[in-house]
């Protein structure tokens, strides 16, 4: 089963009607969590595989909707409810000390949305309880659901900004590094609030990439004429600038 409500989400954000994306976000979260979703694990499953943090994704990018659309108290609500959940998971759900350590770094990620002078501590959190951890093969966690969300969550909020995030930047290069995953969080800690400024100074959010193809035959821009093609949430959208594609 799909999540209606994020492709909701993704439209909305192409049409740039931001209090329409900020309730999609937010409804997909509760989807989510209600094991209603795309995955059948809920909010309560210990044993589930971490989808838990999709829908904190979902839930912090619905937060910063709010705040593109100019209500900067909701945008405070929605990211402190994505913090308690994220601190819950982390003290009373998730067992594997990996799994802790990136509900610590939401933590964070909820912090900086919010505007919280306490987010670069919860990253120094984050980023200790990962070299506690260190775990044998750390490329394999980094593409585990919630790593996969948190990870999601940095480089839609990028794109096409003058912040953009690559996976090597939040990484770094090399895997073979015990400090591969706490680079993340130190990484987030410098980086996400600088994200975060930009979007809001531009106000828009372009919707998150999907599956994309480059110099294509078939579609074009009609805004800055481009053949980079962008499909996310049932949309055919332009790589570089987000306005609708044309069909050739």
């Amino acid at each position: 089963m799909e999540n209606d409500q994020r492709d909701a989400a993704i439209t909305h954000l192409i049409d740039r009607i931001y209090r329409d994306a900020r309730e999609s976000y937010a409804l997909a979260a509760y989807v989510e969590w209600a094991g209603a979703g795309g995955h059948p694990s809920d909010v309560f499953d210990p044993d589930g595989r971490g989808y838990v943090a999709d829908g904190l994704c979902y839930l912090l990018t619905s937060a910063l909707c709010a705040r593109l659309a100019g209500h900067d108290d909701r945008g405070g609500n929605l990211a402190h409810q994505a913090q308690l959940v994220a601190t819950d998971q982390r003290d009373h759900v998730r067992d594997h000390p990996v799994e802790r350590a990136v509900f610590s770094e939401f933590v964070g990620d909820a912090l900086v949305i919010a505007d919280s002078e306490k987010a670069g501590s919860a990253y120094d959190e984050a980023a200790a309880a990962y070299e506690a951890a260190a775990p044998n093969d750390p490329v394999d966690w980094a593409t585990q659901p919630p790593l996969a969300a948190a990870t999601e969550l940095l480089l839609h909020c990028s794109r096409n900004t003058s912040q953009a995030v690559e996976w090597d930047d939040l990484h770094g290069a090399n895997p073979a590094d015990e400090e591969y995953l706490a680079h993340r969080a130190r990484y987030k800690k410098r980086v996400f609030p600088m994200v975060v400024e930009s979007v809001l100074e531009t106000g828009i959010l372009h919707p998150p990439r999907g599956t994309t193809e480059h110099r294509s035959d078939d579609w074009q821009c009609p805004d800055c004429g481009t053949n980079e093609v962008n499909w996310t949430g049932g949309e055919v959208v332009c790589l570089d600038c987000s306005a609708r594609m044309d069909s050739l």
